[in-house]
């Protein structure tokens, strides 16, 4: 009876220590992704935000890959994100390959360092999946193969939150890095030139439009090839 009472006393210590770990919030860590850019995850916040933790050595992860990336096509244009947080066990050339040849259109991240890992609560298996709100906190956490269905509800959900302050002739402020997003916005304000301490600056304002016409913005840069070929493609 006491080995029994011993082993449960043991169980209920290791579980709460697990649950310590799991932070309710995303936790304000930068993150690297493989083209070039490094971002805060709670630069986010403002918008449903999906963060899978996967590796290229995992079956679930890769037959989950298609069902992520019609999600996000279906949804990334009114304001949801994904981010995919490739393993520190994982080669970052490997990453990338299989990244490219997949076409995988939301954002990958590498964490050599495992600092995502210990951040989101010490991850071990994959997929590991976290949806996270538009106030930043965690509202679902889930290991294994993910239920798109039940998932694809909550985003609209969220989302259906986001355009109500709208509608209800609210301000919506959001920091986007999405240029598909960028678009779609009333007005856009460009910080840099550059990020960190090279940045900070208001390198332009004004609609998107606008923003295509102003020298020395990088984002007028890109907004501009994607806006031209929208009027193409309409014309």
């Amino acid at each position: 009876m006491k080995k029994i009472l011993k082993i449960s006393i043991c169980l209920i210590i290791v579980s709460s220590l697990m649950l310590y770990f799991i932070p309710s919030k995303a936790p304000g860590i930068y993150l690297s992704f493989i083209d070039g850019q490094t971002v805060n995850v709670r630069s986010y916040q403002g918008k449903p935000l999906l963060v899978t933790f996967w590796s290229i050595t995992c079956s679930l992860c890769l037959e989950e890959i298609p069902k992520l990336t019609e999600l996000y096509s279906e949804l990334n244009p009114y304001g949801f994100e994904i981010i995919g947080i490739a393993m520190s066990y994982d080669p970052p050339n490997r990453v990338v390959e299989l990244s490219k040849k997949r076409k995988i259109p939301y954002s990958i991240a590498l964490d050599i360092n495992s600092d995502a890992e210990m951040a989101f609560g010490r991850i071990r298996a994959t997929p590991t999946n976290f949806l996270i709100d538009t106030d930043g906190k965690i509202v679902q956490r889930n290991i294994g193969t993910l239920n798109i269905k039940k998932l694809r509800s909550k985003i609209k959900k969220l989302l259906e939150i986001l355009q109500t302050f709208v509608t209800q002739g609210n301000t919506v402020v959001v920091i986007e890095h999405n240029l598909d997003v960028i678009k779609t916005a009333d007005w856009v304000i460009d910080m840099g030139p550059d990020g960190g301490i090279n940045g900070g600056k208001i390198i332009a304002e004004g609609s998107p439009e606008k923003i295509t016409e102003i020298n020395g913005s990088y984002t007028g840069d890109f907004l501009k090839n994607i806006i031209n070929s929208k009027l193409k493609k309409t014309a």
